[in-house]
């Protein structure tokens, strides 16, 4: 699973100053598609899921995304054309976000040149990258999406530092289970395996991470690809 483009290493938090605050509860709906088509949204806080519902009504997961995550700005300056009718996006976690509509980021953003050329590149990178993500989506492991699920969550505690009681990885199994759309079981053994590589260590009801970068080549290419574990 490849992880989501976001705005970690430039604060937009400038540019969205007269974005709306808005909150969502863990497992709610942020956006779908008509709501993306009208704005574009900041996550200031908490971890959001981005996914498509295929024809046959199957949703198929194609990220996670932190803080930082910039929601829809792929389509205030890309090409609507590009973007999957069924892309949905929910929250995993408590959310919270600023949210402007496409023409008011523009103007933002054309009062700062290279906020704007940023944010051109990374509307066509992700363009490319969800396309990338749909051709893989129907054979991303058990492993991969749980990976991807503890990485974004852990960048998120961090972010948020130990003083703020954010408990976001005192995750339960089937926690885990039901935020992928994963078997518990499978999720047990993925987690299993994980842990005797010594990449993260289980808890009860809390997972700590020991090797960042080995779990976000897992959450990216998978068990299978690599001799990992």
């Amino acid at each position: 699973m490849k992880p989501f483009l976001s705005s970690d290493d430039l604060d937009m938090s400038p540019v969205f100053r007269t974005g709306r605050p808005v909150r969502f509860a863990t497992g709610a709906k942020i956006a779908d598609i008509d709501d993306l088509m009208k704005h574009s949204l900041l996550i200031t806080s908490g971890v959001i899921r981005i996914s498509i519902l295929t024809d046959s009504g199957r949703e198929r997961l194609l990220f996670y995304g932190p803080a930082g995550s910039l929601i829809g700005d792929h389509i205030t300056f890309g090409d609507h054309s590009d973007v999957p009718q069924g892309i949905q996006v929910h929250a995993i976690s408590v959310v919270e976000a600023l949210k402007m509509s496409h023409h008011d980021l523009r103007m933002a953003c054309a009062a700062q040149p290279e906020v704007l050329m940023r944010l051109l590149s990374w509307a066509y990178g992700k363009i490319g990258t969800l396309i990338d993500q749909l051709e893989a989506a129907t054979f991303r492991d058990t492993a991969a999406q749980v990976a991807a699920l503890l990485e974004a969550f852990h960048m998120e505690s961090r972010r948020v530092g130990p003083g703020g009681c954010n408990g976001l990885l005192d995750l339960t199994h089937q926690a885990i289970a039901s935020a992928t759309g994963r078997t518990r079981v499978s999720v047990t053994q993925a987690l299993n395996r994980m842990q005797l590589a010594g990449i993260i260590a289980l808890r009860r009801g809390h997972i700590d991470v020991l090797d960042e970068g080995r779990l976000a080549q897992i959450a990216t290419e998978g068990i299978g690809s690599q001799k990992l574990l």
